[in-house]
This record gives structure tokens, sequence and C-alpha cells, in this order.
């Protein structure tokens, strides 16, 4: 485990831009947001980011939902 944590502190300031949507996934809102400031991203390029997945979560969830209310009806 403490092998994982340290890949990841190492790594995570280098290829933020592919971790960042796992970790909203993952830790959603608060934790996306916590690790971009941990790694010294500005807040004015994550914000944005955030609002965009948030506004993609939508369309996304809706489709599931319709797509299991069918198959369990």
């Amino acid at each position: 485990m403490g092998e994982t944590i340290h890949f990841i502190r190492e790594h995570l300031g280098d290829n933020f831009v592919l971790y960042f949507p796992l970790l909203y996934i993952v830790g959603g809102r608060p934790g996306a947001i916590l690790s971009a400031l941990a790694v010294h991203f500005s807040i004015y390029l994550v914000l944005p980011a955030v609002v965009v997945l948030d506004t993609f979560q939508i369309p996304m969830f809706h489709y599931f939902y319709g797509a299991v209310s069918r198959h369990a009806l």
C-alpha cells in the first residue's frame, strides 16, 4: 500500500490531466478539487473542468436509469 501511495504522489503531478477524470469518478468533486490543489494546479483551470464533468454526468445517469428501468420491468 505504501508503494502505491508513493507512486501516485510522484506521478500525479506529471500526468494529472489523465488522472483527473478518474479522481473525479472515485472521489467525487471534493476529491478532484483537493487533489488538483495538492499538485498546485490553478483553481481557474480546475473549476471549469469540474463543471463540464458535472454537466456530462446528468445525461449519463439519465441514460443508465432508463436502460436499467426498461430491463427491470
